[in-house]
């Protein structure tokens, strides 16, 4: 399970590079998580409490793709956007498009297309 949390900043122009970001871990990744015993809210709920300042029942998250990844697993993507909030993460960072391509961190493609789709700008590469 991947949890994909974005946000939008609607005081600046959609062309503005701040305008659309999106979080990555210390790792430069998406936080992610493997459900076993637990549900898909549990799982969910223990990776956002696990790089967020926030009331996990708060944001509004819903499905945002479904991949096979193997023979024996599955990867399901959520997404969220939330509002820009001082000192929400409790590790990581929201990063734009253009600060993932200053610093190198490669974003793979799959997960680039879900981010333009949910940007309301081109992500730009």
């Amino acid at each position: 399970m991947t949890f994909i949390v974005t946000q939008c900043n609607t005081k600046l122009n959609p062309i503005d590079e701040n305008y659309f970001k999106f979080f990555i871990n210390n790792h430069n990744k998406f936080p992610s998580g493997v459900m076993r015993s637990k549900d898909e809210y549990d799982t969910l709920k223990s990776i956002s409490d696990k790089y967020f300042h926030l009331e996990f029942d708060w944001m509004n998250k819903e499905i945002c793709d479904f991949r096979k990844m193997s023979l024996d697993e599955c990867e399901v993507i959520y997404v969220a956007n939330i509002p820009e909030i001082l000192g929400i993460t409790k590790s990581g960072r929201f990063i734009s498009d253009a600060e993932a391509e200053r610093q190198k961190i490669k974003v793979d493609k799959y997960y680039e297309q879900l981010l333009s789709k949910r940007s309301r700008c081109t992500f730009r590469r």
